[in-house]
């Protein structure tokens, strides 16, 4: 293809809907999203290609990949486009109440922070907000990025997305009376290697065990058959005698479930709001920082949220809290639960 024009003749629109094709790797996808027809999404895509003078875009009928020259100008555009958005969002924000569709990716294991009565009460606090909450177990939950803000267990290998941390969830060993009876107790960490185990991989806490100890850490490889992107399905195989599972020790562990190990403890794996800018729309801090404080709630003795906060009262609705800008800055605080 050959270059045309110069650097100002470049549509900004159409770099973003190239940026939205890459998340998406979808025509239609983009097109239901951005609400233009799927051959517009196309037509700007061939526009830019041609005015950039290379491929971007591998196009079948099944799929969509990125070429050499479209993963180069991604890494670079969608941060140009995410600032944008982030810039425009702080101006529509700028002394108005958060508005819009939050769209949120949860965990399993929600008891954990008691995110079923934390959902409805931050809607009654904020009646002006949409909210669509989804479930996506899988590893490549991040490919699309149809979301505001995701909230994931464990640290996330390989993630550009900014995390800050909601809580740090305290596990625990569990197994069935059956597969004891069958296996034995085991007495010490290292002999968790001789037993079945299982565990969803949803982050390398999860895989890898970290017990704590008055000397050097020790770490176990859980041994397992079964291959899991789901802790509550995980819950679910221990209590048919699958192996020994860990679990969030402030969730509803089944009855039938016995302690496994209970004098030594599992370091505490942390519970992560995660999104795409450090300066999200007021809807995603709004609803981070109200998670963070309920999280502190559940927690006897844990001072109260340190984070900035700015009572925004109004005359049609309840009070509400807003926090300021300066909270932005405060992304690794999180309760022990």
């Amino acid at each position: 293809m050959e270059r045309t024009g110069s650097g100002l003749d470049f549509n900004f629109n159409d770099i973003a809907v190239f940026v939205q094709v890459a998340k998406q790797r979808s025509i239609s996808r983009t097109a239901e999203q951005t609400g233009m027809p799927a051959s517009t999404v196309s037509r700007r895509l061939s526009m830019l290609e041609e005015r950039l003078g290379v491929q971007l875009l591998s196009r079948t009928t099944r799929r969509i990949l990125l070429t050499e020259a479209g993963k180069l100008y991604y890494e670079h555009c969608h941060q140009l486009i995410e600032q944008a958005q982030d810039a425009q969002d702080l101006l529509l924000d700028h002394g108005a109440q958060p508005r819009g569709t939050l769209k949120v990716l949860l965990p399993d294991m929600l008891d954990a922070i008691e995110l079923p009565a934390f959902i409805p009460q931050f809607a009654r606090a904020w009646p002006e907000l949409q909210f669509r909450y989804d479930y996506h177990h899988g590893l490549q939950w991040e490919q699309h990025r149809d979301f505001d803000v995701a909230l994931r267990w464990g640290t996330q290998i390989n993630s550009d997305l900014v995390a800050r941390s909601v809580a740090q969830i305290d596990f625990g060993l569990y197994a069935s009376e059956h597969y004891l009876k069958k296996r034995g107790m085991p007495k010490h960490p290292s002999e968790l290697t001789l037993h079945d185990c299982v565990y969803a991989d949803l982050c390398k806490e999860l895989v890898s065990w970290a017990f704590r100890s008055a000397g050097q850490p020790l770490v176990i490889e859980p041994q397992s058959r079964l291959g899991l992107s789901d802790m509550n399905l995980a819950h679910r195989l221990a209590c048919e005698g699958a192996g020994i599972v860990a679990l969030p020790l402030s969730t509803k562990i089944d009855e039938s479930l016995i302690p496994v190990l209970p004098t030594w403890r599992l370091a505490p794996i942390t519970l992560y709001a995660m999104y795409s800018s450090r300066t999200p729309p007021a809807r995603v801090r709004v609803f981070i920082d109200a998670l963070i404080e309920h999280a502190n709630a559940r927690h006897t003795g844990v001072p109260k949220s340190r984070f900035s906060m700015k009572h925004v009262p109004s005359p049609s609705q309840p009070d509400h809290h807003l926090v300021s800008k300066s909270a932005l800055r405060h992304i690794d605080h999180a309760p022990i639960i």
